[in-house]
């Protein structure tokens, strides 16, 4: 029987036009915990209960998880007293009676990690799941201040590349999207404004997708183009596994990627209704591979 990891969920609450800079300096923090022999794997989520925020988990080995902590709030306290953000959040929610944490602050264990909702075996392909997506996540939100576009375009290419990676073709693609946005709680009630979004940033849009998630080389390998071959990588995996099928592992995953990037029910309803027209309309333009 493996050693019990412990997990330490730190929230860090910062304005969002800020969230570029922490998200810099989360990578700088991972860099320093990982070269201390702190941290085994961890998770950056957005978030915005109780205040604009991001979280960070950790998972370390027994013992180290109280100077983990200590370690990422020094920092990342260091780091506010240097560069104090405003947040533009009221101090009391529009929904439920909490107030909201104080802006550049840091809390301690106000949520778990979702990996510990999920059963096994599945928990271990989460975890790798959550970390692969995270060094993306800082990466490319890093580069200019966030928004709930920036977000959303993220969000979008990141569910475009897990449709492709576990795909053999289009078709099967839009199989994937059909089941996740048709037969569960992703109702397809934002149809129009995907459609909308689509008309209005086709050529784009197309663009992108046959570039990036295509076979078409790109030098160097562009981020969508890594994380379609990350997810492809992991299905081949799971198709390896008996006790595991590549239906249940997407749809974790979908779960996993809306937690993360803090998208609503709504926004993943269009998301996935823009997939379905970008897929749709290569099926029949292009050779049937992914």
């Amino acid at each position: 029987m493996g050693i019990q990891k412990q997990s330490v969920n730190v929230s860090i609450f910062y304005g969002m036009p800020g969230w570029h800079l922490l998200l810099q300096q989360i990578q700088s923090i991972v860099h320093h915990l990982k070269d201390q022999r702190l941290l085994e794997s961890y998770a950056v989520s957005l978030n915005f209960t109780r205040g604009e925020n991001i979280r960070f988990s950790g998972r370390v080995l027994p013992g180290n998880d109280v100077l983990l902590a200590t370690e990422t709030g020094r920092l990342a306290l260091a780091f506010m007293r240097q560069f104090p953000s405003v947040s533009h959040l009221a101090p009391f929610p529009v929904e439920g009676f909490l107030m909201n944490f104080p802006n550049n602050s840091v809390q301690y264990n106000l949520f778990k990690p979702v990996t510990e909702f999920t059963e096994r075996p599945l928990a271990p392909y989460q975890a790798d799941f959550q970390e692969a997506l995270s060094k993306h996540l800082v990466s490319i939100l890093s580069e200019e201040e966030v928004t709930n576009d920036t977000i959303f375009s993220f969000g979008l290419y990141t569910f475009l590349g897990i449709f492709s990676g576990c795909s053999s073709n289009i078709g099967e693609a839009i199989s994937l999207v059909d089941l996740f946005n048709n037969a569960s709680r992703w109702v397809s009630a934002g149809k129009p404004m995907a459609d909308e979004i689509f008309r209005s940033n086709r050529e784009p849009l197309l663009e992108e997708y046959t570039l990036h998630l295509l076979e078409t080389a790109t030098t160097p390998p562009h981020w969508v183009s890594q994380w379609r071959d990350y997810m492809r990588a992991q299905t081949a995996m799971i198709k390896g596994d008996p006790e595991l099928d590549v239906a249940t592992y997407v749809r974790t995953m979908l779960d996993a990627a809306q937690h993360q990037l803090a998208l609503t029910n709504d926004t993943v309803s269009i998301i996935c209704d823009i997939s379905r027209n970008i897929l749709t309309e290569l099926k029949n333009s292009v050779p049937l591979t992914v």
